[in-house]
């Protein structure tokens, strides 16, 4: 899965699911988690309260306040201060 590498080799996080009781899917995702590919695996069942919906919406919050406090230093970065009433 050369994906996972790419996604990570640029910063990204990496999950991976497997069918629910199957015990040789269940192996390989473990060993992926081991060798370092993956940063978290779960049963590919996405419903609220699962822990791929969890890690996922997890995920998803964490990327977009990353990208809010970018935003927001790069703007208060390039703003001047507001004009004041000289005394």
């Amino acid at each position: 899965m050369p994906a996972f590498s790419v996604v990570k080799k640029f910063g990204g996080s990496t999950f991976a699911i497997y069918p629910k009781g199957n015990s040789k899917a269940f192996c390989q995702v473990e060993q992926l988690r081991e060798d370092g590919r993956i940063d978290m695996y779960a049963e590919a069942d996405y419903r609220e309260g699962t822990t791929a919906y969890m890690w996922l919406t997890h995920k998803v919050d964490e990327i977009a306040e990353r990208i809010y406090k970018t935003e927001k230093e790069s703007l208060e970065g390039a703003v001047s201060a507001a004009p004041r009433h000289l005394v």
